[in-house]
């Protein structure tokens, strides 16, 4: 699970918060998207605890807040994960041990296959705050489909994306994500009912090797 903690009081800075939680990398920073001055650190679940038990004494109640986002943990070695595929089968493999796959964890701008609703101009300008601009961005999307997918449903209406062994076809839209900020908002509107997984992107006669999100709940 992730966190968002309120930087505040003895926490105030983040190496207040590295310390607390027994940190040795600096943790992701962010502020509030309202125009309030208030500012996260985002932390997983062994810091907080960490965090809860160092103040524990000091009377101070620090501020957490549960973020859910889909995950992303793209391996470095192997194709894992990827729709449709088991990477640890001899014939997923990477072809050279120097081989690096592609998209890599950091990797940007990325291509991003959509469906559902973020495949609607409209809901993505939401997700990315262009609504309080007077002419939000029109967004450049491809005609696009993926294989190794099919299309179910859960909660009544959300669809979800799940692997095809069989190399179904979904149909959709592409997009370039050109930073984290972007890519940060689709995981969070998407929530930890998503993960982020690799494949192949199909538009016109062209192939491109991009991200899509893949259902990890229980479909209708």
């Amino acid at each position: 699970m992730t966190y968002l903690i309120k930087l505040d009081g003895p926490l105030s800075t983040v190496d207040s918060v590295m310390t607390a939680g027994y940190l040795s990398i600096a943790p992701k920073l962010l502020h509030d998207s309202s125009g309030c001055s208030a500012a996260f650190c985002e932390i997983d679940a062994a810091a907080k605890a960490n965090i809860e038990t160092s103040v524990s004494f000091s009377g101070f109640q620090p501020t957490f807040i549960r973020y859910s986002k889909a995950s992303k943990d793209l391996s470095p070695i192997s194709r894992a994960p990827t729709l449709g595929i088991d990477p640890t089968m001899p014939q997923h493999r990477c072809s050279r041990a120097l081989s690096t796959p592609s998209p890599s964890q950091d990797q940007f701008p990325v291509w991003y296959f959509f469906y559902g609703t973020l495949a609607d101009g409209d809901v993505l300008g939401r997700v990315f705050g262009d609504e309080q601009q007077q002419q939000p961005p029109a967004y450049d999307y491809r005609s696009a489909s993926v294989r190794g997918g099919v299309l179910k449903t859960w909660g009544g209406r959300y669809q979800a994306l799940l692997d095809d062994p069989g190399g179904g076809c979904v149909a959709g839209s592409a997009l370039l994500i050109v930073d984290e900020n972007q890519e940060d908002a689709l995981r969070v509107y998407e929530t930890d009912q998503y993960e982020m997984v690799r494949c192949t992107i199909e538009m016109g006669d062209s192939l491109v090797e991009g991200l899509t999100f893949r259902f990890v709940g229980e479909t209708d």
